[in-house]
Protein backbone atom coordinates (compact mmCIF):
# COMPACT_ATOMS: atom_id res chain seq x y z
CA UNK A 1 0.00 0.00 0.00
CA UNK A 2 3.18 2.22 0.65
CA UNK A 3 3.84 2.21 -2.99
CA UNK A 4 7.49 2.78 -4.23
CA UNK A 5 8.32 6.17 -2.68
CA UNK A 6 7.48 4.81 1.04
CA UNK A 7 9.65 1.86 0.04
CA UNK A 8 12.27 3.88 -1.29
CA UNK A 9 12.33 6.03 1.63
CA UNK A 10 12.97 3.34 3.93
CA UNK A 11 10.53 4.41 6.78
CA UNK A 12 7.66 1.93 6.22
CA UNK A 13 9.87 -0.53 7.92
CA UNK A 14 11.18 2.12 9.87
CA UNK A 15 9.88 0.40 13.01
CA UNK A 16 11.73 -2.54 12.64
CA UNK A 17 15.34 -0.65 13.57
CA UNK A 18 14.15 -0.06 16.99
CA UNK A 19 15.86 -3.08 19.08
CA UNK A 20 14.32 -2.49 22.20
CA UNK A 21 13.59 -4.55 25.14
CA UNK A 22 10.48 -5.46 26.35
CA UNK A 23 10.26 -3.44 29.41
CA UNK A 24 8.40 -0.47 30.93
CA UNK A 25 11.38 1.72 31.45
CA UNK A 26 11.09 5.37 30.95
CA UNK A 27 13.74 5.72 28.56
CA UNK A 28 12.37 2.99 26.29
CA UNK A 29 9.02 4.82 26.22
CA UNK A 30 11.02 8.05 25.46
CA UNK A 31 12.64 6.36 22.76
CA UNK A 32 9.53 5.21 20.69
CA UNK A 33 7.70 8.04 21.33
CA UNK A 34 10.97 10.05 19.94
CA UNK A 35 11.08 7.35 16.86
CA UNK A 36 7.34 8.13 16.26
CA UNK A 37 7.93 11.58 16.17
CA UNK A 38 10.42 11.25 14.13
CA UNK A 39 8.38 9.14 11.58
CA UNK A 40 5.52 11.77 11.78
CA UNK A 41 7.52 14.21 11.16
CA UNK A 42 8.94 12.32 8.03
CA UNK A 43 5.50 11.87 6.61
CA UNK A 44 4.83 15.36 7.05
CA UNK A 45 7.78 16.05 4.95
CA UNK A 46 6.71 13.60 2.23
CA UNK A 47 3.64 14.31 1.77
CA UNK A 48 3.44 18.54 2.46
CA UNK A 49 2.73 19.17 -1.09
CA UNK A 50 -0.52 16.86 -1.49
CA UNK A 51 -3.75 17.59 -1.27
CA UNK A 52 -5.57 16.36 2.06
CA UNK A 53 -7.48 12.58 1.73
CA UNK A 54 -10.74 12.59 3.95
CA UNK A 55 -11.16 8.69 4.57
CA UNK A 56 -13.88 8.00 6.83
CA UNK A 57 -14.30 4.76 8.32
CA UNK A 58 -17.75 4.07 7.56
CA UNK A 59 -16.50 4.45 3.95
CA UNK A 60 -13.69 1.99 4.29
CA UNK A 61 -16.06 -0.55 5.95
CA UNK A 62 -18.66 -0.23 3.12
CA UNK A 63 -16.39 -0.13 -0.04
CA UNK A 64 -12.98 -0.97 1.35
CA UNK A 65 -11.67 -1.87 -2.15
CA UNK A 66 -12.35 1.53 -3.56
CA UNK A 67 -11.28 3.14 -0.77
CA UNK A 68 -7.76 1.62 -0.75
CA UNK A 69 -7.59 2.42 -4.60
CA UNK A 70 -8.59 6.06 -3.73
CA UNK A 71 -5.25 6.23 -1.18
CA UNK A 72 -3.33 4.18 -3.66
CA UNK A 73 -4.00 6.84 -6.62
CA UNK A 74 -3.18 9.75 -3.54
CA UNK A 75 0.05 8.14 -3.50
CA UNK A 76 0.64 7.87 -7.18
CA UNK A 77 0.81 4.08 -7.18
CA UNK A 78 1.41 3.65 -10.92
CA UNK A 79 -1.81 1.26 -11.93
CA UNK A 80 -3.82 1.69 -8.84
CA UNK A 81 -7.02 1.42 -10.43
CA UNK A 82 -5.66 -2.29 -11.57
CA UNK A 83 -3.60 -3.70 -9.09
CA UNK A 84 -4.73 -6.41 -7.29
CA UNK A 85 -6.10 -6.27 -4.02
CA UNK A 86 -6.03 -8.79 -1.15
CA UNK A 87 -8.95 -10.46 0.74
CA UNK A 88 -9.19 -8.23 3.78
CA UNK A 89 -7.35 -9.48 6.75
CA UNK A 90 -9.77 -7.83 9.43
CA UNK A 91 -12.63 -9.62 8.10
CA UNK A 92 -14.15 -10.85 11.21
CA UNK A 93 -14.15 -7.39 12.44
CA UNK A 94 -15.56 -5.40 9.48
CA UNK A 95 -16.91 -6.53 6.78
CA UNK A 96 -19.14 -8.96 8.74
CA UNK A 97 -19.91 -6.15 10.96
CA UNK A 98 -20.51 -3.28 8.01
CA UNK A 99 -23.76 -2.85 8.75
CA UNK A 100 -23.37 -2.30 12.63
CA UNK A 101 -20.60 -0.18 12.23
CA UNK A 102 -21.87 2.11 9.32
CA UNK A 103 -25.39 2.76 11.64
CA UNK A 104 -22.90 3.12 15.03
CA UNK A 105 -20.54 5.72 13.27
CA UNK A 106 -23.08 7.78 10.59
CA UNK A 107 -22.62 11.47 11.09
CA UNK A 108 -26.47 12.94 12.16
CA UNK A 109 -25.09 16.60 13.67
CA UNK A 110 -28.87 17.94 12.13
CA UNK A 111 -30.28 15.30 13.80
CA UNK A 112 -28.61 15.44 17.25
CA UNK A 113 -29.26 19.03 17.23
CA UNK A 114 -32.98 18.65 16.59
CA UNK A 115 -32.89 16.06 19.30
CA UNK A 116 -31.44 18.32 22.06
CA UNK A 117 -34.02 20.78 20.69
CA UNK A 118 -37.09 18.15 21.43
CA UNK A 119 -35.80 17.17 24.10
CA UNK A 120 -35.92 20.71 25.74
CA UNK A 121 -39.63 20.95 24.82
CA UNK A 122 -40.76 18.22 26.50
CA UNK A 123 -42.95 19.03 29.63
CA UNK A 124 -43.64 15.62 30.95
CA UNK A 125 -41.17 13.09 31.90
CA UNK A 126 -42.81 10.82 34.45
CA UNK A 127 -42.62 12.67 37.63
CA UNK A 128 -46.08 14.16 37.19
CA UNK A 129 -49.68 13.51 35.55
CA UNK A 130 -51.03 16.15 33.48
CA UNK A 131 -54.26 17.41 34.30
CA UNK A 132 -56.15 15.71 31.03
CA UNK A 133 -54.28 12.53 32.10
CA UNK A 134 -56.55 9.40 33.12
CA UNK A 135 -56.48 8.41 36.70
CA UNK A 136 -55.88 4.65 36.76
CA UNK A 137 -57.73 2.35 38.96
CA UNK A 138 -56.20 -0.68 40.61
CA UNK A 139 -54.70 -3.45 38.63
CA UNK A 140 -53.75 -0.74 35.69
CA UNK A 141 -50.81 1.56 34.44
CA UNK A 142 -50.91 4.89 33.57
CA UNK A 143 -48.80 5.96 30.75
CA UNK A 144 -48.09 9.19 31.86
CA UNK A 145 -46.41 7.67 34.93
CA UNK A 146 -43.92 5.80 32.24
CA UNK A 147 -40.37 7.75 32.20
CA UNK A 148 -38.60 9.71 30.01
CA UNK A 149 -35.71 8.50 29.33
CA UNK A 150 -37.30 4.82 28.59
CA UNK A 151 -36.71 2.29 31.06
CA UNK A 152 -36.15 -0.83 30.23
CA UNK A 153 -37.57 -4.12 31.66
CA UNK A 154 -39.06 -7.90 31.36
CA UNK A 155 -41.88 -9.03 31.29
CA UNK A 156 -42.86 -13.08 31.51
CA UNK A 157 -46.03 -13.21 30.20
CA UNK A 158 -46.90 -15.24 27.07
CA UNK A 159 -46.55 -13.02 23.86
CA UNK A 160 -47.39 -14.16 20.87
CA UNK A 161 -47.29 -13.10 16.98
CA UNK A 162 -49.50 -14.14 14.25
CA UNK A 163 -50.41 -13.59 10.48
CA UNK A 164 -53.52 -15.75 9.82
CA UNK A 165 -52.52 -19.38 10.40
CA UNK A 166 -48.80 -18.49 10.93
CA UNK A 167 -46.65 -18.03 14.27
CA UNK A 168 -44.14 -15.31 13.57
CA UNK A 169 -43.47 -15.21 17.58
CA UNK A 170 -44.07 -16.93 20.14
CA UNK A 171 -42.38 -16.03 24.20
CA UNK A 172 -42.80 -15.59 27.73
CA UNK A 173 -39.11 -13.30 27.62
CA UNK A 174 -40.42 -10.35 26.19
CA UNK A 175 -38.63 -7.48 27.32
CA UNK A 176 -41.18 -4.05 26.83
CA UNK A 177 -40.05 -0.44 26.93
CA UNK A 178 -41.99 2.13 28.70
CA UNK A 179 -41.88 6.04 27.81
CA UNK A 180 -43.79 8.64 28.73
CA UNK A 181 -47.29 9.31 27.20
CA UNK A 182 -46.91 6.03 25.12
CA UNK A 183 -48.19 2.34 24.94
CA UNK A 184 -44.94 0.12 26.23
CA UNK A 185 -43.47 -1.65 22.84
CA UNK A 186 -42.48 -5.04 23.48
CA UNK A 187 -39.58 -6.46 21.74
CA UNK A 188 -38.93 -10.64 21.24
CA UNK A 189 -35.83 -12.16 21.26
CA UNK A 190 -34.86 -13.61 18.08
CA UNK A 191 -34.37 -17.02 18.79
CA UNK A 192 -38.54 -16.88 19.40
CA UNK A 193 -38.97 -15.16 16.28
CA UNK A 194 -39.61 -16.79 12.71
CA UNK A 195 -36.82 -15.15 11.23
CA UNK A 196 -37.57 -17.35 8.02
CA UNK A 197 -41.12 -16.50 7.68
CA UNK A 198 -39.18 -12.38 8.20
CA UNK A 199 -36.85 -10.56 5.20
CA UNK A 200 -35.69 -7.32 5.31
CA UNK A 201 -36.73 -4.30 3.35
CA UNK A 202 -34.88 -1.30 2.68
CA UNK A 203 -36.79 1.04 5.21
CA UNK A 204 -34.51 2.43 7.92
CA UNK A 205 -35.31 4.61 10.81
CA UNK A 206 -33.74 6.08 13.76
CA UNK A 207 -34.34 6.47 17.42
CA UNK A 208 -33.05 9.36 19.24
CA UNK A 209 -32.42 6.54 22.48
CA UNK A 210 -32.14 3.50 20.87
CA UNK A 211 -30.40 4.25 17.64
CA UNK A 212 -31.01 2.80 13.68
CA UNK A 213 -33.18 0.16 12.46
CA UNK A 214 -33.48 -1.99 10.21
CA UNK A 215 -37.17 -3.05 9.15
CA UNK A 216 -38.43 -6.39 7.91
CA UNK A 217 -41.58 -7.88 6.39
CA UNK A 218 -44.10 -11.01 5.72
CA UNK A 219 -41.59 -13.39 2.89
CA UNK A 220 -43.15 -13.88 0.11
CA UNK A 221 -46.19 -11.86 0.34
CA UNK A 222 -45.91 -9.57 -2.29
CA UNK A 223 -45.24 -6.50 -0.17
CA UNK A 224 -41.71 -6.58 0.62
CA UNK A 225 -41.58 -2.83 1.60
CA UNK A 226 -44.72 -3.12 4.26
CA UNK A 227 -42.41 -3.76 7.07
CA UNK A 228 -44.28 -5.41 9.84
CA UNK A 229 -41.47 -5.23 12.48
CA UNK A 230 -38.20 -3.66 13.43
CA UNK A 231 -35.34 -4.49 15.16
CA UNK A 232 -31.59 -2.34 16.22
CA UNK A 233 -28.67 -4.43 15.62
CA UNK A 234 -26.17 -2.26 17.42
CA UNK A 235 -28.36 0.32 20.32
CA UNK A 236 -27.00 3.12 21.40
CA UNK A 237 -25.60 2.87 25.19
CA UNK A 238 -28.23 1.94 27.42
CA UNK A 239 -30.43 -0.12 25.61
CA UNK A 240 -27.80 -2.78 24.69
CA UNK A 241 -29.96 -5.88 25.64
CA UNK A 242 -32.27 -4.96 23.00
CA UNK A 243 -29.70 -5.88 20.44
CA UNK A 244 -31.39 -7.95 17.64
CA UNK A 245 -34.73 -8.77 19.33
CA UNK A 246 -38.07 -7.98 17.30
CA UNK A 247 -40.70 -5.56 17.81
CA UNK A 248 -43.98 -5.78 15.82
CA UNK A 249 -46.40 -3.14 14.55
CA UNK A 250 -50.31 -4.30 15.89
CA UNK A 251 -51.73 -2.73 13.18
CA UNK A 252 -49.91 -5.18 10.71
CA UNK A 253 -50.00 -8.15 12.31
CA UNK A 254 -51.93 -10.00 15.22
CA UNK A 255 -50.36 -9.20 18.67
CA UNK A 256 -51.62 -11.02 21.97
CA UNK A 257 -50.46 -10.40 25.47
CA UNK A 258 -51.21 -13.08 27.56
CA UNK A 259 -54.42 -13.82 25.81
CA UNK A 260 -55.64 -10.55 24.88
CA UNK A 261 -55.27 -9.56 21.83
CA UNK A 262 -53.28 -5.73 21.46
CA UNK A 263 -54.80 -3.04 19.68
CA UNK A 264 -52.26 -0.64 17.69
CA UNK A 265 -51.25 2.96 19.86
CA UNK A 266 -52.58 5.94 17.65
CA UNK A 267 -50.77 6.94 14.62
CA UNK A 268 -49.16 5.37 11.78
CA UNK A 269 -46.13 5.97 12.95
CA UNK A 270 -46.20 4.50 16.35
CA UNK A 271 -45.68 0.94 17.00
CA UNK A 272 -46.82 0.57 21.10
CA UNK A 273 -49.00 -1.76 22.28
CA UNK A 274 -52.37 -1.05 23.81
CA UNK A 275 -53.72 -3.11 26.31
CA UNK A 276 -56.66 -3.36 29.08
CA UNK A 277 -53.99 -2.70 31.98
CA UNK A 278 -53.38 0.52 30.05
CA UNK A 279 -54.81 4.56 30.91
CA UNK A 280 -53.90 7.26 28.55
CA UNK A 281 -54.71 9.28 26.76
CA UNK A 282 -51.63 7.83 24.10
CA UNK A 283 -49.09 9.55 22.32
CA UNK A 284 -50.28 9.58 18.56
CA UNK A 285 -53.81 10.76 18.68
CA UNK A 286 -54.56 14.33 17.33
CA UNK A 287 -52.97 17.43 19.24
CA UNK A 288 -50.33 15.08 20.79
CA UNK A 289 -47.38 16.42 18.88
CA UNK A 290 -45.67 17.78 21.60
CA UNK A 291 -46.16 15.84 24.14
Amino acid sequence: MGGPRARRSGRWASHQRLRLPVRYRARHIQACLAELDAQEAAWDDELAEREVLSLFYEDLVADWRGSLRAVLAWLDVPGAAEVALPEPALERQADSRTERWIGRFEARPLERDARELSRAKWEYRGRRRPDFAEVPGPDRESVWDYPRPPRVEADGRRVEVRTGDLVLADTTRALRVLETASPPTFYLPAADVRKDLLVRTGERSFCEWKGDAEHWALAGDGETERSIAWRYPAPLAGFEELANCFAFYPARVECWLAGERVRPQPGSYYGGWVTSELTGPFKGEPGSEGW
